[in-house]
């Protein structure tokens, strides 16, 4: 019964992994094309190839705007916990084996796969770009890779408990939005005044460094929301539309 939830879960949501992935595919492609053509094309006439602070803008977008397409894919199944409100599903399954524990298993094994798979893409992305660009692997960047793990783990755990208590999954997405640009508006507002001061002296290395100190970390800090993601998502199921097992319940009792 696992197993075949689990394959549910996957086919249902298939496109949009499938889609994360072309999109991955085609900007890591650009990214390269952009490269060569700096290296052999036309842009090398706009482009110099000592213009050290354009070429590490370059290989810092090529590296993490295609892994944060699939990290993103790890949510793509609270969409999927909106139909299943729509379609009585949830309601359906207390006459099935499949408890709510089960449930919210399958949800978070296939979040930690997604998540394992993007890293390991987003690192053979890193080495496809430092090849190119003639780098090494910096520890700096490896943490802004490893910090997504967590932060992608929590942002799909939250949607999902989200849509379950909210009953929309288009409700949770705008109020995820709206907390995530909270957080980012002041350092938006600071680099923003930078930027229109021509400062030199911002610079996001200090908080890349910040990021690198706790790369050990980042693994088990994941693995830790994972688990209690488990307990909540299980705690919210029992707690809506539960009436009806409650009901079967009694009766066998009686």
């Amino acid at each position: 019964m696992m197993k075949g939830l689990f394959y549910r879960e996957l086919y249902l949501t298939r496109k949009t992994y499938l889609s994360a992935v072309c999109v991955y595919v085609l900007i890591t492609v650009l990214c390269v094309l952009i490269n060569l053509s700096i290296s052999f094309g036309n842009l090398r006439y706009l482009i110099a190839a000592d213009n050290k602070a354009t070429l590490d803008s370059l290989f810092y977008i090529s590296v993490i705007i295609p892994s944060a397409v699939l990290y993103l894919m790890s949510s793509a199944n609270f969409e999927l916990i909106d139909k299943d409100i729509t379609s009585k599903w949830l309601l359906f399954q207390y006459s099935t084996p499949v408890s709510e524990k089960k449930y919210a298993f399958v949800k978070i094994m296939i979040i930690f796969c997604t998540i394992s798979f993007s890293f390991i893409m987003s690192m053979a992305n890193a080495a496809l770009f430092c090849a190119l660009y003639g780098r090494s692997l910096e520890r700096e960047l490896l943490g802004l890779l490893l910090v997504l793990m967590p932060v992608t783990a929590l942002g799909a755990l939250l949607l999902i408990s989200l849509t379950i208590f909210l009953k929309s999954s288009t409700t949770a997405a705008i109020l995820i939005i709206i907390a995530a640009f909270a957080a980012a508006y002041p350092f938006m507002m600071k680099l923003i005044i930078a930027s229109s001061d021509n400062s030199e002296d911002f610079t996001l290395m200090p908080f890349l460094e910040n990021i690198a100190r706790f790369i050990p970390a980042y693994p088990v800090i994941t693995l830790f929301i994972l688990a209690a993601g488990q307990l909540v998502i299980t705690a919210i199921l029992k707690k809506r539309e539960n009436f009806p097992r409650r009901i079967k319940k009694e009766a066998v009792k009686k």
